[in-house]
């Protein structure tokens, strides 16, 4: 198997090891970190900095003294007080649903962090993830700019509309106090099709937000969520998954349906990010994860498009235009997926899914933005391919051609 992009890096995987082990092998990954980055001289990604309060949380349960500790203990604090402020605008937005008949499903962050961290500073929050049915979301989206809620742009698309709905899982709403809230109509970016999220809503199990009631995934659907929806690459290494997912296994083994997760991950056709993210966790973290699991997973048949739409999810981009194939890819496996779930054609083409996926209302600003990239790129290519051709003919055989420097 080729490693995924969007597994941690090594050094993130120390930092993980360090938050997330319960023995002498955290203080071994911690000692291995802090000898390549001191605290607070060198700079840290965003990746990084997410898993500072588990890591304070977890040296301090096991008795560590270093001198890092109190820049930990701060961080601690403030992603603490953040997250209560994220949970307080939360918790108003889903009882103005709540008064409105329109039900809700917290998702990722704020239902994990109460379910299964040891407290509400452990796990920073960008914002807060809310699911609603997708026959009502036009209804909530009305609702949420009575009370102040702007629609975030994206590029150059600054509005939801049906083509965003048949095509997108979620927008990201903010309001003038700096809250921001993705809503949902469906749970993963890559299981847009009606009834997609049936499973989950009937599945789902009670939720309070402070004083709001609402709905949270149950623990099997909640690990299975957090590796489907981690098993994506991005500029911010998204290495939270692996925290999460642990923390759900940890806190409710018990009550995971494997049988389930094998089900649910065919239904929504996200049976590569489970797979190959549940294998990551047995062979780094000890997951409490059954082998039959993991062998009934490997022997699920997966379409090509859906092969091959994983294949550029979970890569880096590269090449003269990078989104090309994610967007070619990821059209073929969105369409199939729809017509096996439906027998019915999706209802927006190929070429508004581009429009959508690239954040761009109507053909003229994808062109313009297509010539952009060309424009952008074309000189790092060609220096590229006039490298590679001088050295086809420097080397007419083919022979071996050796970059490295004197």
């Amino acid at each position: 198997m080729t490693r995924p992009d969007y597994f941690p890096s090594p050094m993130h995987e120390l930092l993980l090891r360090a938050g997330l082990l319960k023995d002498d092998r955290a203080l071994a990954a911690w000692r291995a970190w802090t000898a390549h980055v001191r605290l607070p001289d060198d700079p840290v990604d965003g990746g990084t900095f997410r898993l500072l309060p588990l890591v304070y949380h977890n040296l301090t349960s096991l008795g560590l003294r270093d001198a890092a500790l109190p820049l930990l203990k701060g961080i601690h604090r403030r992603i603490w007080y953040e997250n209560q402020l994220r949970l307080h605008s939360l918790a108003d937005l889903l009882d103005r649903f709540r008064e409105a008949g329109i039900p809700t499903l917290v998702l990722k962050g704020a239902a994990l962090v109460l379910r299964y961290y040891a407290d509400v500073g452990l796990r920073p929050m960008d914002d807060a993830d809310v699911l609603v049915p997708t026959e009502r979301v036009l209804e909530a989206i009305v609702l949420l700019r009575r009370m102040g809620w702007r629609e975030r742009r994206y590029r150059e698309w600054s509005q939801v509309d049906p083509t965003i709905i048949a095509t997108r899982h979620s927008w990201e709403f903010s309001n003038e106090a700096g809250d921001r809230v993705d809503l949902h109509w469906h749970a993963l970016s890559t299981s847009c099709f009606p009834g997609a999220d049936d499973p989950l809503w009937r599945g789902a199990e009670p939720l309070m937000i402070g004083s709001a009631p609402s709905l949270a995934l149950n623990a099997t659907d909640a690990l299975m969520h957090t590796c489907a929806h981690g098993g994506c690459w991005n500029p911010l290494p998204p290495v939270r998954w692996v925290s999460d997912a642990m923390h759900v296994l940890r806190s409710a083994a018990d009550h995971i349906d494997w049988q389930r997760v094998v089900d649910m991950v065919q239904w929504l056709s996200a049976t590569l990010p489970v797979r190959d993210s549940l294998g990551y966790l047995v062979e780094h973290f000890d997951a409490p994860i059954p082998a039959k699991v993991l062998d009934q997973l490997s022997h699920v048949s997966v379409s090509a498009e859906e092969h091959r739409a994983y294949a550029c999810r979970s890569s880096a981009p590269t090449g003269f235009l990078p989104g090309v194939g994610r967007v070619w890819h990821g059209y073929a496996h969105y369409r199939a997926l729809w017509m096996r779930r439906t027998s019915s054609q999706p209802p927006v083409g190929l070429l508004a899914y581009a429009r959508v996926s690239t954040g761009q209302p109507s053909t003229r600003h994808l062109l313009q933005r297509a010539l952009q990239l060309i424009w952008r790129n074309a000189p790092a290519w060609m220096s590229r391919a006039g490298k590679a051709q001088s050295e086809r003919a420097a080397n007419p055989q083919g022979a071996f051609v050796d970059h490295r420097t004197n």
